[in-house]
């Protein structure tokens, strides 16, 4: 049950991630990954590492909308 829990929340995340957005929501949509992120690992369903690099995404997401 839990593994189901863990795999769903990251589908989400990265479901999230590929959404189409517009340049005015680019910050919101970053400021909700982490959000996610933080909230996985704090429910324990991802370790630290996991953790970093799911931030670290969103991160290369947001820089890649950069003009």
């Amino acid at each position: 049950m839990r593994d189901e829990i863990r795999l769903s929340a990251i589908k989400a995340w990265r479901d999230l991630l590929y959404q189409a957005v517009n340049e005015q929501d680019v910050e919101d949509k970053y400021f909700e990954l982490l959000t996610r992120a933080d909230e996985m690992e704090y429910a324990g369903l991802i370790t630290e590492e996991e953790w970093r690099k799911l931030v670290r995404k969103a991160g290369e997401f947001l820089a890649s909308t950069a003009i």
